[in-house]
């Protein structure tokens, strides 16, 4: 506000003096123009909105002002000759005074202007910028209020950001929820995908980050919102205003290598030279945003936390345009390749508790190398203005080659007397063909206001082949045999499917709107798989051909009232499903399910009375198809699987809490009932081998999940803040064990039927549910919960810091064997400090340290991450060095809990290393120390 009156009483004063002038000068010669170029003394970028004006010596009056413009140029007209002062002043540099005469034309030439440090930093310190605005139902994240590198993406700024989780396989949640879509202004980056911005956008260009409900183009059109029948989020990406139209890029390279010790853990990788480089382009006008990106490294190294598991190199390159050409219409397009080759490893402990028998301990290595070619090519249409006609059409076409190659080994024991142990490997290659795409229509009939008719239809569609070979050798130390399996097949695949909404909005008045809705969906798989012994002859006896195919269908009846204070949703939905198997396999056809459906109805309700949300659905859902091939699996051969094919859908039932709390508080509540959920049916034969089938429960299950979210300040100058997650969730769920041992899937004669037939009986399972087949029903119950709170200082010198303390409680009850309950605990003090110094260097340290109760005997009890980092940014370049995982413990530990036993592991992850880096930025990105003052003039208007 202050800098506004300034300026206004600055041209006051030139207008007034502009008369004296004219008086005074006027009659000594002739009027003319004073031109400059203004500068950073540093970078050598052009200081826009700069104020220049001229001062008649031996006076205090204003003779002549302007402001330099976007390049940094400024023309002083309307100049007579005189001795003047000359003056530029902008916020964040020291005023610029010369004494000069002036006679005629003048060219000043270049000014330099030098940074006001002092300025910059009494900014900072009096910013009152909160980092989190609630705005109704958005949250805005104000990206000013956190502290960033040059060199930090989008993803960087993301992690640092309260309530947002980013994963390292390119997840975002918000409060929770999952992120589906991330937008930039508003028009779609690369389609949506949340990797390419995540990686590649830099966080110094963000102004904002707003995060939205999940609407569909459909419910902006019809007004008929889809929160009762959806979760998720939206997220879009607002850009910093100079950065809205014009060019700007970075390329950013470094180099590295891992810094081994004699005793590290064999889970840690050991690469000689790391390296990775990148570059981005984009160009941003009224009508159009393009961007090209590239990026390669032989490793993935986490910025500031402990490398994600497994190591990943590839490459990947880009290119995406939107536009607002085509009248009405945004339109994008967009080409995106990533090749990229992932090594792994793992050791993991397990123990196994069957019913009336002995634990089971099994230890097992593995190591895997999967590599992926893929290419996308994708176009979309959506029309601007969705109140009159919606017509949106995306299409997506998509090539992969894919291969993959593995091996492992594993033992099991009973008291430390070995059971049984087994090797095995396996490669497979494969390149597949998809395509994908959804078609949104809407139009207003005429004859009544906001009676709306809508279309929605989807297609996709996929083919594929390739070829893999698996060897396995198990022995057995009980019974004394070994087996060996040695064999190649080739596979061929193809689905397809489509489904098509048809809908009708009838508006009662302004306040009430009923909708009706019908929907129907189709779609079919195939899998084959040829298999041939060693010596090319064909294995009839594993050679398997399955087809799947299921129909669905769902009408709704749905009324809303909606005004200011109050938001109300009731409707009934009714669904039909059916799912067709069939199955040639070890010779042997199966034929399930033709002609049987599957019907159920289910109310809907979605209540919003001021701070208060509350939602119910039910939903439908079909069974895997991996979960139904009739097939061993036998990745581990002392862990051994089959599918079934009788499984049905299954059917849960939703309801859901939201509460906005006073202050930036915010508690959510699940409660789901599962209704003929696929849970696992496993028991052991005499050589302790395990088995396990697919089956749906008879009981329901249940869970209930609450999770409170807040962010509150301690000082007014919120400086002092804390962060509050705490989440928890009480499960009950249903499987099936085994009393006592039962005879096994022999490798090399299983017959699937006779298999059935005896363990499941009749396709309704009339065997297993009686108990027929040796089964007991078994309850788990499970409570988990955990707490985060982070305290946070920021602002003063350039110094902030964030502690965090989170504690992480896992409490497993078996109704069947209470020796096998388990109690596990997880603590967690995450410490970072970061600094900026006048003299433009930036460091920043994380100590991350866990402790594990309840794991395994043979896992560390401790775990320790500490990594370092420094920056200095010089014109347009900044140089970095991070020493990551200095003390070579950052290792990945993980713990699993299932109905029937519990595994601790290890994951291959990068260890100690460090890195020096430089990245350029070019274009308007490369005006850092502009950035910088109009940050500060942002950061000097307090905001609520």
């Amino acid at each position: 506000m202050r800098k506004h009156i300034t300026v206004i009483l600055l041209l006051l004063c030139s207008i007034v003096a502009m008369a004296q002038r004219r008086g005074y000068y006027g009659r000594a010669g002739g009027i003319f123009t004073v031109s400059l170029h203004v500068k950073d003394s540093l970078s050598g970028e052009n200081v826009s909105f700069a104020s220049v004006y001229l001062k008649p010596a031996k006076d205090t009056i204003i003779t002549n002002f302007t402001l330099t413009d976007q390049e940094g140029k400024a023309v002083i007209r309307d100049v007579t000759r005189g001795q003047y002062t000359l003056n530029v002043e902008i916020l964040g540099y020291k005023p610029y005074v010369k004494a000069l005469y002036l006679s005629n034309y003048a060219d000043i030439g270049t000014i330099l202007l030098k940074e006001d440090m002092t300025m910059l930093e009494a900014a900072k310190v009096s910013a009152a910028l909160d980092p989190m605005e609630i705005r109704g139902d958005t949250l805005v994240y104000n990206a000013s209020a956190f502290s960033i590198t040059q060199s930090d993406m989008l993803k960087d700024l993301l992690k640092k950001m309260p309530g947002i989780e980013v994963g390292e396989d390119g997840s975002v949640t918000v409060q929770g929820e999952s992120v589906s879509q991330i937008t930039v202004n508003g028009k779609t980056f690369f389609m949506g995908d949340k990797r390419a911005a995540l990686d590649n956008l830099p966080a110094h260009i963000v102004n904002k980050v707003k995060v939205t409900g999940d609407e569909s183009d459909e419910a902006r059109f019809t007004g008929i919102r889809r929160g009762g029948s959806s979760k998720g989020k939206k997220m879009d990406v607002e850009l910093k205003q100079e950065y809205k139209k014009g060019v700007f890029g970075n390329l950013t390279a470094s180099g590295g290598a891992s810094v081994p010790s004699e005793e590290q853990e064999a889970m840690v990788a050991d690469l000689p030279f790391l390296w990775n480089g990148s570059g981005l382009l984009s160009g941003f006008s009224e009508k159009d945003q393009f961007t090209i990106l590239g990026r390669a490294q032989n490793v993935n190294s986490s910025d500031m936390v402990p490398a994600a598991a497994g190591i990943t190199s590839g490459r990947q390159a880009g290119a995406n345009w939107t536009t607002d050409r085509i009248k009405k219409f945004d339109t994008g397009v967009s080409l995106y390749y990533n090749s990229y080759s992932k090594e792994d490893a793992s050791r993991s402990s397990t123990t196994d508790y069957p019913i009336s028998g002995e634990e089971v301990n099994t230890e097992n290595h593995s190591s895997s190398l999967n590599c992926n070619d893929s290419f996308n090519a994708n176009f979309d249409i959506k029309s601007k203005k969705e109140s009159k006609i919606l017509l949106n059409s995306f299409h997506r076409f998509s090539f992969n080659n894919r291969s993959s190659s593995s091996n492992s080994s594993s033992s099991s024991d009973i008291d430390g007397l070995l059971q049984n142990s087994s090797t095995s490997e396996k490669s497979a290659s494969d390149q597949n063909l998809g395509y994908s795409g959804s078609l949104n229509m809407g139009f207003g009939i005429p004859s009544k206001k906001n009676r709306k008719v809508t279309m929605s239809a989807r297609y996709s569609g996929s083919a594929g082949q390739g070829n893999s070979i698996e060897y396995s050798k198990t022995e057995y130390a009980r019974s004394g045999t070994s087996l060996i399996r040695d064999l190649r097949y080739d596979n061929t695949s193809g689905s397809g499917s489509g489904s098509l909404d048809l809908g009708y909005v009838e508006p009662i008045s302004k306040k009430v709107l009923i909708e009706t809705k019908l929907s129907g969906s189709v779609n079919h798989s195939r899998q084959d798989r040829q298999a041939f012994n060693p010596d090319g002859s064909i294995n009839d006896y594993y050679t398997s051909r399955n087809r799947n195919s299921g129909t669905g269908g769902k009408g709704s009846l749905l009324l809303q009232y909606s005004d200011d204070s109050f938001f109300l949703q009731a409707g009934v939905s009714a669904f039909a499903d059916n799912l067709y198997k069939y199955s040639r396999n070890l010779g042997v056809e199966t034929e399930i399910g033709k002609d049987e459906w599957l019907f159920k109805w289910a109310p809907s309700i979605n209540v919003e009375i001021g701070a208060f949300d509350f939602k119910y659905r039910g939903e439908s859902s079909q069974p895997s198809i991996s979960n139904m091939m009739p097939v061993l699996d036998i990745t581990n051969p002392v862990r051994l699987s089959t599918g079934n094919v009788n499984l049905r859908p299954s059917f849960s039932h939703d309801l859901n809490l939201n509460v906005d709390l006073p202050g930036r508080t915010f508690l959510s509540i699940d409660y789901v009932i599962h209704q003929g959920q696929t849970v696992l049916a496993s028991w052991f034969d005499a050589d302790h081998v395990n088995y396990r089938v697919p089956v749906n429960a008879k009981k329901p299950g249940e869970t209930i999940s609450a999770r409170i979210f807040s962010l509150g300040f301690f000082d007014k100058k919120k400086r002092f803040s804390y962060q509050l997650t705490a989440p928890v969730s009480y499960s009950k769920s249903v499987n099936y064990q085994a009393e006592g041992v039962l005879p096994g899937m022999d490798i090399n004669s299983f017959d699937y039927s006779s298999f059935m037939a005896s363990f499941w009986g009749d396709p309704s399972g009339n065997v297993f549910y009686s108990g027929g087949s040796g089964f007991k029903e078994s309850i788990t119950r499970r409570l988990s919960y955990s707490t985060n709170l982070s305290l946070v200082y920021r602002g003063i010198n350039g110094f902030s810091a964030t502690i965090s303390n989170s504690f992480a409680g896992n409490n497993v009850w078996y109704s069947l064997d209470k020796q096998a309950d388990s109690d596990t605990y997880e603590y967690m003090l995450d410490l970072r400090m970061q600094y900026n110094t006048a003299k433009g260097y930036k460091f920043d340290g994380r100590y991350i340290f866990s402790r594990y109760f309840g794991f395994s005997d043979s896992f560390a009890k401790t775990n320790n991450a500490l990594n370092f980092s420094i920056y200095k940014d010089i014109r347009d370049f900044t140089l970095s060095f991070k020493a990551m995982d200095i003390l070579n413990d950052g290792i990945m530990i993980s713990h699993a809990i299932s109905e029937t036993s519990v595994t601790d592991s290890y994951r291959l992850s990068l260890g100690r290393h460090v890195m020096f880096g430089i990245v350029w930025h070019f274009g308007k990105v490369g005006a850092s120390r502009m950035k910088v003052a109009n940050s500060a003039s942002t950061r000097m208007t307090p905001r609520i």
